[in-house]
């Protein structure tokens, strides 16, 4: 009796390891599945990673290369810009920007020779406020803003001053609305006048050396048929 119970005892161990063998090995397929399978989606996700690594270090070269146009981009307009403010501040003629509400945007060295104003004082302001005394009125440059056209005026002041003054409007500006050139021709018209007193003191001239020609011929002859008496 005590031998069979132990052989039952012992083949029940044994089916029990066999079933727990057979259990385990199936445990250990299943875990190598998934061992499987988790190294593939690693590797998906590694090539995934690798592949977005190189898009991003592309786009980075990219973003780079553009960053570098857009700086060589900047430079260049910085340089222009100031090649151009060197130019409109250097010119020997009085010039005036204004935006639509006839606040001054832009005032050359010559404007600020002219007006003794310098440009910092008179940048933002109302022109009249900061210079009453251009020969200018608001009527004038609303009507070339109108027209949509250059307008030109001429100014005298007593004969000591003259400026040619041209108004520009500036059509889809939003910061300047004309642009007044002022030209002192002060110079240039006094030349002109001496040129023209020039020629009539020579035309007087002409006149007088003809008429005194025409006078000494008869009293020439004249004085010689005294002389003959």
């Amino acid at each position: 009796t005590s031998s069979s119970i132990l052989i039952v005892a012992l083949s029940f161990t044994a089916l029990k390891l066999f079933l727990n063998r057979r259990q385990v090995h199936r445990y250990n397929e299943e875990l190598e599945k998934i061992r499987e399978q988790l190294e593939n989606r690693v590797e998906e996700r590694t090539a995934n990673l690798n592949e977005a690594n190189k898009l991003l270090q592309s786009t980075n070269a990219a973003l780079a290369e553009e960053i570098k146009e857009h700086l060589n981009t900047t430079n260049q307009l910085r340089s222009s810009e100031g090649y151009i403010t060197d130019i409109l501040r250097s010119m020997p003629l009085m010039l005036i920007g204004l935006d639509d509400r006839n606040r001054i945007t832009q005032w050359n060295r010559q404007a600020e020779n002219i007006s003794g104003l310098d440009a910092k004082d008179a940048l933002g302001n109302n022109l009249w406020e900061s210079y009453s005394e251009i020969p200018l009125t608001a009527k004038q440059i609303d009507l070339a803003r109108t027209e949509q056209k250059a307008i030109s005026v001429k100014h005298s002041q007593r004969e000591q001053y003259h400026f040619n003054i041209t108004i520009y409007p500036l059509q889809k500006q939003l910061e300047t609305g004309v642009v007044i050139l002022v030209d002192d021709v002060t110079e240039q018209v006094n030349t002109n006048h001496l040129l023209i007193q020039r020629d009539k003191m020579s035309s007087i001239g002409e006149m007088a050396a003809v008429m005194a020609h025409d006078i000494n011929l008869p009293l020439s002859a004249s004085v010689k048929d005294i002389q003959g008496v």
